[in-house]
């Protein structure tokens, strides 16, 4: 299942992180980290268009793993794998998620940045008692005494058509858009496609709005 290939340019790229004293491939393609602080790191190289339960137990009964590294450009993650995955004490996500780890003393929990600033921001609303990762875009928002909400994050600093519609192509249902890079900016074209397929797009400060009301 770990591509050789994938296994090998993984390994060149990893030993160029300045926190790795060493690195090297063992059985089964598996990479082993040394950091200069902390904990080793078992790494499993892939590339799937979309990480699920099925394929990620296939990883996990196959291999002895501490990051599950997808290189796959725009994979999807659906939201079945995160409490699985945690179950099992497993870190996972890209070539620059696995960077961010190895500058970690410990291989978990790892949670990515922008990902956290999300989580907490929507908490943070006293409207709002949980949140659900549906996968790495979509949130589900359960509010206090009004329905729940679906909603797309992106964190672009520049949110214009293209974003838009890539997100329609990707994610598909969803109750709205958020533009959450805090010092980013949506373009006029941004919200004349979001009107034309029918889909809110907003900011914090109008979601944090919005949040309050029963949507339609």
């Amino acid at each position: 299942m770990i591509e050789d290939s994938l296994t090998k340019w993984a390994l060149g790229k990893i030993k160029e992180h300045d926190e790795v004293s060493s690195a090297e491939i063992i059985e089964d393609g598996v990479i082993v980290i040394k950091r200069i602080s902390g904990t080793q790191i078992r790494v499993g190289s892939f590339s799937f268009d979309e990480l699920n339960l099925e394929n990620i137990n296939q990883i996990v009964d196959s291999f002895r793993l501490d990051f599950i590294l997808n290189i796959k450009s725009g994979a999807i993650y659906k939201g079945e794998i995160y409490s699985f995955l945690d179950d099992h004490k497993i870190s996972f996500g890209s070539l620059s998620d696995l960077y961010r780890v190895i500058s970690q003393s410990e291989n978990w929990p790892y949670l990515h940045r922008d990902v956290k600033f999300v989580l907490r921001g929507l908490k943070q609303h006293s409207k709002v008692t949980k949140v659900e990762r549906l996968d790495n875009k979509r949130l589900k928002i359960i509010r206090r005494n009004l329905p729940s909400v679906i909603i797309v994050a992106t964190n672009d600093y520049e949110v214009n058509a293209e974003s838009i519609r890539k997100l329609k192509d990707d994610f598909n249902s969803f109750d709205a858009i958020l533009a959450s890079n805090p010092i980013g900016r949506i373009t006029s074209q941004a919200y004349s496609v979001a009107s034309m397929l029918n889909v809110p797009l907003y900011d914090w400060s109008e979601l944090y709005s919005e949040l309050n009301r029963l949507w339609k």
